[in-house]
């Protein structure tokens, strides 16, 4: 909301559904010389300033009104010789569910009794009748813009603009094949039965590879794990043949040298390299 110099703007609330409380915050640019108050003007008595209008006035508030009447809210910029203010404001009205339930149907209940007296001073001959100055009263009859009748189910209009109606479009004809078109059409099935088929070999060719590459793994693997056990086998040998010489332990010997004192009876040398 813009507020120019010279000028004051105004926000009135009409306080119906009670009791209810008002919730009020707004924001103005730093500095600005604006003046803001409230005012509650009740139905009977007189009205009553709630927060004067200055410009030192709080920017939020919380009020609570229990009587019917206008609360008013105001910014004044009429200090100002020229420029203009932006104003940004929230406002939250609250009240109870039962009291707004009862609000609805009390303004039904209204609705519909104006409605009916004004059908029956209609009906009366109450309201008038069409001026001999505007022409043929006839021609002025206003049946086509409203019409009170003794039957509650609304009535269809006196005049109805015809409704335009829409033709869809008639969908094209198929185009009648030829030999030569259908000749080329085959062909073309021809191609692409002749590409899938080089897909379907490709596919198959790596699928072959990848089978064959699979094998090679599998019997590498095997002559590894051969391998291990024949190693393992080894060291079984030559702890056996150690454990035969009365050594058991073998990392005493040193690659290359011979052992200082005999290790059998036979004096055999047993180097470990």
């Amino acid at each position: 909301m813009k507020v120019k110099a010279g000028t004051m703007v105004q926000l009135p609330l009409e306080l119906t559904i009670l009791p209810c409380e008002i919730a009020l915050e707004y924001e103005l640019q730093q500095g600005a010389n604006v003046a803001f108050g409230v005012e509650m003007e009740p139905t009977n008595g007189l009205a009553k300033h709630i927060v004067p209008l200055s410009v030192g006035a709080p920017k939020k508030l919380c009020m609570e009104f229990k009587n019917e009447g206008v609360c008013t809210f105001t910014w004044d910029y009429s200090s100002a010789w020229f420029g203009a203010q932006d104003i940004v404001y929230r406002v939250v009205v609250k009240v109870s569910e039962t009291q707004l339930k009862i609000h609805t149907a009390a303004t039904s209940i209204q609705s519909v009794v104006r409605m009916r007296s004004v059908r029956e001073s209609y009906l009366n001959g109450e309201l008038g009748t069409p001026s001999p100055d505007d022409g043929d009263a006839a021609a002025n009859d206003d049946s086509g813009t409203f019409r009170f009748t003794d039957n509650a189910e609304p009535t269809s209009p006196a005049v109805s603009s015809p409704k335009a109606t829409f033709k869809a479009k008639p969908k094209p004809a198929p185009k009648k094949e030829t030999p030569e078109t259908l000749r080329a059409k085959i062909e073309k099935l021809h191609e692409k039965a002749a590409s899938l088929d080089e897909k379907v070999i490709e596919l198959k060719s790596g699928v072959e590879k990848a089978e064959v590459a699979i094998d090679e793994a599998k019997n590498l693997a095997a002559e590894r794990n051969v391998s291990v056990d024949d190693a393992v086998n080894a060291v079984g040998v030559i702890e056996s043949q150690l454990a035969d010489l009365g050594v058991d332990d073998a990392s005493s010997l040193v690659p290359g040298e011979v052992p200082e004192t005999p290790v059998s009876f036979t004096e055999t040398y047993l180097t470990v390299f």
